[in-house]
Parts: C-alpha cells; sequence; structure tokens
C-alpha cells in the first residue's frame, strides 16, 4: 500500500475530512490492491457535508472495481457520498456488475463514471428503470461518447427510475437530435414525480427547449423538475417557450438554469408575461446568469413582480449580467410591491458601492415583503449585504413581536385560542406565503422563545408583566387538543418559572 494512502485511510477512519469535503487520489497510479483497501474504509461525514473521493485517472481491473461495488453494498452513509470514477477504463463487465450490486448501495450515493470505456448502459439502466437502486441516486456521466442507442437506453431510465433520480449528461455529443429523442420519455405514464435532468454544454439551441416543453405539457404540477441546461444556445427563442409552458395551468413547478444562454430583453419580456399569468406555481426557479441583460432589458419583468398575480416564493438568478444603478434604483421604488419570499440575486453585477449605499437608503423605512432576500454579493460587499440581509429580516421581527404581545395579553377570559382558524390565517396572511400551519407553529415558538426571556429577566417579574396563558383543560378530547396544536402551537405552554 502507498504510504500517502494509509495517512489518509487513518485520517478518514478518524472522521477527518478536508475542508473542500474532496478526498482527491486522482492520478495517484492507484492498483487494484489501493483501491480494495480504500474501498473498505469509505466513511460518510457526520455533520452532513458531502464527501467526494476522486479516484479518477487511474487504472483499475474489473476484479478492483467489483471490490469497490462491494464495499458499497455494504456501507451505510449518513450524508451524501461522491464516488469519481472518470476516466478510470470501466469496461462492459464493470457496468454489469455494478448494475448487480446497485440496489445494496447506500441513498445519496452519486457516482461519475463519464469518459470510460464501456460501450452499453443497457444491463445499469435496466436496474435503475426496475427500482433497484439506491434513494436519490445521481448518475453522472459527464463527457462520455453518449450514442442514439445510448440515449434510448436512457429514456427508459427517465422514464421509470424512483423518484429524485439526478442524470447528467453535461458536456456529451448530445445536440438536438439525441436530446429530442431523450425529451420523450416525459411523455411516459406514471413519470416520476420528482427529478434532476443536467445537460450543461450539450450543443442544444431553441429546437430542443421546444421539443422538450411540448413534452413536458403531458405532466402536472404534482411534478417538480429540475432542468440544468446552462451553457447551450437556446437564446431567447428557448426560454420563450419554457415561460409559455409556464403561464399554462397545472404545468410542473421548475427550478430552470438557463445560465449563459445569449438570452436578451425579448426573452425576459415572455417569461415576464408568464409570471403575469397567475398560472406560475409558488416555489420557482429561474438561473438567468451570465445572459445579455442590462437595465433596460428588464423594464417588464419590474412589471410582473409588481403584478399581484406574480407567485410567491419565486426565486430570480440575475448574476454576472451587466446591471448597473438604474436596476438597483428601480428595484428600491418597488421594494414594498414585491412578493413574498422572493429571492433575487445579483451577484457579479457592475454596480458600485455608492449606488448600493443609495439602494439601501431608498428601501429604508419601508414596509418590505415578508421572508424577501436580495443577493448582492456578501464577498463583494459584506457591508452592504448585512444591512440589506437586516432590513428584509424586519417584517419577520415585527410579527414576533407581536405574537410576543398576543400570547403574554391571553388571559382566562379571553385566551387567543378563542380566535377562529380564519381569523388566524388572515392576521398572518402577510407572513405565511402558504397556507401551512406548521410555517405559523414555528413563529409562534419563537415568540415563545422570546416571551420567555421576558419572564425571567430580574427586570420584568411575570407579576408586572403579561398574565400567565392559561394551561390546557386536561378533559379537552385529543381531536381538539390535535386541532389547537394546529393552528396555534400554543395550547399546553404555560408561564415560565
Amino acid at each position: 500500500m502507498k504510504p500517502f494512502l494509509s495517512t489518509l485511510i487513518k485520517s478518514i477512519q478518524a472522521g477527518k475530512f478536508p475542508a473542500n469535503g474532496i478526498i482527491d487520489c486522482s492520478k495517484q497510479k492507484l492498483n487494484d490492491e489501493d483501491l480494495q483497501i480504500l474501498a473498505t474504509a469509505l466513511r460518510s461525514s457526520a455533520n452532513g457535508q458531502t464527501i467526494t473521493y476522486n479516484l479518477s485517472g487511474n487504472q483499475f481491473s474489473i476484479q478492483g472495481i467489483q471490490a469497490l461495488w462491494l464495499a458499497l453494498s455494504k456501507a451505510s452513509f449518513s450524508s451524501p457520498v461522491v464516488i469519481d470514477l472518470t476516466s478510470t477504463q470501466l469496461g462492459d463487465g464493470a457496468i454489469a456488475s455494478l448494475a448487480n450490486h446497485l440496489k445494496h448501495f447506500p441513498s445519496s450515493i452519486t457516482l461519475k463514471i463519464g469518459k470510460n470505456a464501456f460501450r452499453s448502459l443497457a444491463p445499469l439502466a435496466s436496474a435503475v428503470a426496475s427500482g433497484k437502486c439506491p434513494k436519490d441516486f445521481t448518475l453522472d456521466l459527464t463527457g462520455s461518447p453518449v450514442s442514439l442507442t445510448t440515449v434510448t437506453e436512457l429514456k427508459t431510465v427517465l422514464s421509470k427510475a424512483p423518484d429524485n433520480l439526478t442524470l447528467n449528461l453535461s458536456s456529451t455529443p448530445l445536440k438536438d437530435e439525441g436530446a429530442i429523442k431523450l425529451f420523450e420519455a416525459l411523455e411516459s405514464p406514471n413519470y416520476p414525480k420528482k427529478q434532476t435532468i443536467v445537460l450543461r454544454f450539450t450543443g442544444l439551441t431553441a429546437q430542443s427547449s421546444r421539443a422538450m416543453t411540448k413534452s413536458l405539457e403531458k405532466l402536472n404540477s404534482q411534478h417538480q423538475l429540475s432542468i440544468d441546461l446552462e451553457g447551450n444556445r437556446l437564446a431567447s427563442d428557448g426560454l420563450h417557450a419554457f415561460s409559455t409552458l409556464l403561464a399554462k395551468p397545472n404545468s410542473p413547478l421548475l427550478k430552470l438554469n438557463v445560465k449563459d444562454n445569449d438570452i436578451n430583453s425579448l426573452g425576459i419580456e415572455a417569461l415576464s408575461k408568464a409570471l403575469s399569468s397567475g398560472n406560475v406555481l409558488p416555489g420557482t426557479c429561474i438561473d438567468l446568469s451570465k445572459n445579455l441583460l442590462d437595465d433596460d432589458a428588464l423594464k417588464t419583468l419590474w412589471e410582473a413582480l409588481q403584478s399581484k398575480k406574480c407567485p410567491a416564493n419565486l426565486t430570480l438568478i440575475l448574476n454576472q449580467n451587466s446591471l448597473g444603478k438604474k436596476t438597483l434604483s428601480t428595484l428600491a421604488q418597488i421594494a414594498d410591491q414585491l412578493p413574498n419570499g422572493l429571492r433575487i440575486s445579483l451577484v457579479g453585477n457592475k454596480f458600485s458601492k455608492e449606488d448600493l449605499a443609495g439602494f439601501i437608503e431608498g428601501i429604508q423605512g419601508r414596509l418590505l415583503p415578508f421572508s424577501l432576500h436580495l443577493d448582492i454579493g456578501a464577498k463583494d460587499y459584506p457591508e452592504e449585504q448585512q444591512k440589506i440581509d437586516g432590513l428584509c429580516q424586519l417584517p419577520l421581527q415585527t410579527v414576533v413581536n407581536f405574537l410576543v404581545i398576543l400570547q403574554g395579553q391571553a388571559q382566562e377570559s379571553s385566551p387567543l385560542s378563542v380566535f377562529s382558524d380564519e381569523i388566524i390565517r388572515h392576521i398572518f396572511s402577510f407572513v405565511a406565503t402558504v397556507d401551512n400551519p406548521a410555517k405559523i407553529a414555528r413563529l409562534h415558538d419563537k415568540a415563545s422563545d422570546k416571551l420567555r426571556k421576558i419572564y425571567t429577566s430580574d427586570k420584568h417579574p411575570s407579576n408586572e408583566f403579561f398574565t400567565a396563558v392559561p394551561k390546557a383543560l386536561e378533559d379537552k378530547d385529543k381531536k381538539n387538543k390535535d386541532q389547537e396544536e394546529e393552528s396555534l402551537s400554543m395550547e399546553g405552554k404555560t408561564k415560565p418559572h
């Protein structure tokens, strides 16, 4: 065993991982014996960090690879693990062996097997399509010479795989012909409800976008898809196709990455029209970074964001464009009209510290929407980002303070619990962007913690501050108690002593 490998294994077994989570064994001339020893020492991080074992650029035989598959079959990981076997001369035998062992692999595992010698993925595709794969599985084929035969095999994977599969075909010669064939999978009955498809730098044009959105029309709002198309040439026509889909009732929830796709103001106009339709689902995310966008290109977008039909919890990523002072000025002027839960990222644009100072001054004193997030780049502008975060968090603090008053004033003669569910929902309508009792319950918990600190402080003894919240009646039946806990998460809480 190589000396560096012995030291490395001791660190892994002790749970000591590099800060970036990458254990780099690439191009170290590892042999089968080295791989077998390392395979038995594989561990995940105890703090949830993704750990990557980079074994790329080494040469292993089928015996070494089978030892790795066997070790993974017996492994138990508590957090995500990536096994990078790029350019390790994996052949058809290694793929067939992988297919036999895959169902025993731990969940949240990523296998990077691109740039290898195998000619067929059929055994692996069959295993995944039949459900014989781990939960939250990622198959990464980046850089592989994907043929139409392979695309046909992968089409079966997409249409029949368990939920939350990720398929990465980035930097492959897929092009429109292969992509259109692959997208036929989306029309399959009982298509998985949640899935991620990564097709970065695959030579796609707007033709692929039109084919994909046509197939996506077969799905509905119960489906959640993350589609990464960075580095292609979809242009504004491609974004127009996706915008048309988003504007249709009952369309799937999309997390769409169209970064670096030559999109200009025409694409933004199409997207703005969709956002004003009232049909775009809350939680939609669009990454428009590194496109052809300047201040004037976003005019229709700002209008759409002020529309009462614009969805809550929308994420717009506008990093690395040509946005400057005018964008910040406009955003400050409409800040109090933005939808709840909006996230806008403007990292890497052309505004200055002076522009940001004007923006911060412009949003001070405004009633900002709840859960607004504006990212201008904490690394480049740490002080400005901190000030913006503080202003965006004021609505939450206002609500928590309001709840402290309500909780403290709740008395036996008129407890907070006498409020109907309808009134409670109305009170928090500007807070809870969806009708989510759990979200309101968490707010109550925050307020309760704050109230407890007030009660227990020397400055405010309980008998001089709020009247205690009454104890829950012991004879209430379980059904009523559950209803109370769901709506307010307050019954059964008493003043701390």
